[in-house]
């Protein structure tokens, strides 16, 4: 089934709070400087979990773990995680093979069965029940389709978006409705167009707002989704009920910003550029956009904030920073507090 979307009106983000409200800040929990020289903690569940890039898992409990190893050729790298401590993750060996799979919370590995004709798969997105959604290739066409696995169920084929080749699932929220995109070319180029699977069955292209494209990176339990963009004032979040929002230019803060993950109750943090510099930012409903610096209490001293990937549904934001001294990039995690 195929349903059309139609784009309604832009907000703009900038907003200010009343005054007597409780004011937002963080506090650095210090991960270490990572396991590489360069880390990056990519996803945070409200438990504090932390995935970065690399096949390792920072936990309060226990600090860095290394994912499991299946064999000695088959590396987990995780891809993403939900509240329950479940993994979505992929593998990759030395050799060029692709597998994709879950970890329990207990490390048990679940593998995901390739899909029949198709070469090459990604794994991209958890939700609280499991489920999972990627990408694979087909061959010998060599198009990606969008793919959703059910426990219980098996891995389902999304197939390609009738509106255009490339498809991608990118996100699946705790409802089962999952976004993707596709590609639609016009006079400008070739342009990324979100869509959604409402249920991961029911097709509803999203279009495009006032011809530019949006590349979405999460979407939270109400259907609004985050993304980036090619253009500079392109909007990065689109609520459910079709209003578009632009982050940026901020004047005084950023040039540019992309939006990276966002939380159940609106928050969408990511990173921008101002002057030259990498910085990374929260956006809030009725607030707009904070510089992460400028919400970081006594514990951020000497740290920059270069770029934020991920935030928990209970607040807790992580990505990759630098550290007066150090030359490594290391991982960071910020918890909130009401001060």
């Amino acid at each position: 089934m195929r349903v059309s979307c139609a784009v309604t009106s832009l907000a703009v983000a900038a907003m200010l709070p009343t005054s007597g409200q409780a004011e937002l800040r963080f506090r650095v929990v210090d991960l270490g400087p990572g396991i590489s020289f360069r880390e990056t903690g990519t996803r945070v569940n409200s438990a504090g979990w932390v995935l970065t890039a690399r096949p390792w898992v920072w936990r309060p409990a226990s600090a860095w773990n290394k994912t499991p190893t299946l064999s000695r050729i088959f590396e987990a790298r995780p891809m993403d995680l939900n509240d329950s401590g479940g993994m979505a993750v992929h593998l990759q060996s030395s050799v060029g093979g692709h597998r994709t799979g879950t970890f329990d919370p207990a490390g048990r590995f679940r593998e995901i069965d390739m899909l029949p004709g198709f070469k090459y798969r990604t794994t991209n997105g958890i939700n609280v029940h499991g489920d999972v959604v990627g990408t694979c290739v087909s061959w010998p066409e060599n198009r990606g389709h969008g793919w959703l696995y059910r426990p219980g169920v098996g891995t389902i084929d999304l197939g390609e978006s009738p509106d255009g080749p490339g498809t991608n699932a990118v996100d699946i929220n705790d409802n089962g409705d999952v976004v993707g995109v596709h590609f639609e070319t016009d006079s400008t180029g070739d342009r990324y167009v979100p869509h959604l699977w409402l249920g991961g069955v029911v097709y509803v292209n999203l279009g495009r707002y006032q011809g530019k494209d949006l590349y979405p990176t999460a979407m939270n339990i109400h259907g609004d989704i985050c993304g980036t963009s090619s253009f500079l004032d392109a909007p990065q979040l689109r609520l459910a009920d079709g209003t578009y929002i632009r982050f940026g230019p901020i004047p005084g803060k950023f040039d540019f910003c992309g939006a990276r993950d966002m939380n159940d109750d609106r928050w969408v943090v990511g990173s921008g550029s101002y002057q030259g510099q990498d910085r990374s930012f929260l956006w809030r409903p009725g607030y707009g956009h904070a510089v992460l610096e400028d919400l970081v209490d006594w514990t951020g001293a000497g740290y920059t904030f270069l770029s934020a990937w991920g935030v928990s549904n209970n607040g807790k934001i992580c990505g990759q920073a630098k550290k007066e001294g150090e030359t490594k990039i290391r991982p960071f995690l910020l918890e909130p507090y009401y001060d």
